[in-house]
């Protein structure tokens, strides 16, 4: 009847759009970061055989987002789950922070034939700390650089001219 569809009509305009409009929430910005970071890393033509070991320092209040979010895009390359964030002395303020020796990190990479070093985010300490096992590394920089792992040392990728 007209007074039914009077009634819905009324029910439409009183209620606020968003009680029937059931939006999704826009995704969270770190995903896009991380997009445009991968963006830059897939210059590299990798191979199903291909390894990555991604190191990521986290960002307060980040808890493993981005590296989880690398790791999707870099699926159905393997790459590590855990171990993002090493140190050689850990605090204990970072619960899921790995603790080894730079020639303890690089028996883990060989031994379990990861092919790339990726690191996304790293600060002064893990530079520091691991840096005699790059051959070149640019402590400063706010892109992502990537490693070759060979059995001596982590030779780096120079994304410039991997591009041409």
């Amino acid at each position: 009847t007209w007074a039914a569809g009077l009634f819905v009509l009324v029910g439409f305009l009183v209620l606020p759009i968003s009680s029937y409009l059931h939006l999704p929430e826009s995704p969270a910005p770190e995903r896009f970061i991380v997009y445009n970071q991968y963006k830059t890393i897939s210059q590299v033509k990798f191979t199903q055989e291909d390894k990555v070991y991604e190191v990521y320092s986290d960002l307060p209040e980040d808890y493993g987002y981005r590296h989880f979010y690398m790791r999707y895009y870099l699926a159905p390359i393997a790459s590590n789950y855990q171990g993002w964030t090493i140190d050689v002395a850990p605090d204990g303020s970072v619960d899921y922070t790995i603790q080894y020796s730079p020639a303890e990190w690089m028996d883990v990479l060989t031994s379990q034939q990861y092919t790339y070093v990726l690191v996304t985010q790293a600060n002064n300490q893990f530079w520091t700390e691991y840096g005699s096992l790059f051959d070149h590394y640019a402590s400063d920089s706010t892109e992502p650089q990537i490693f070759k792992v060979t059995k001596t040392s982590l030779q780096l990728i120079d994304l410039k001219n991997e591009a041409q």
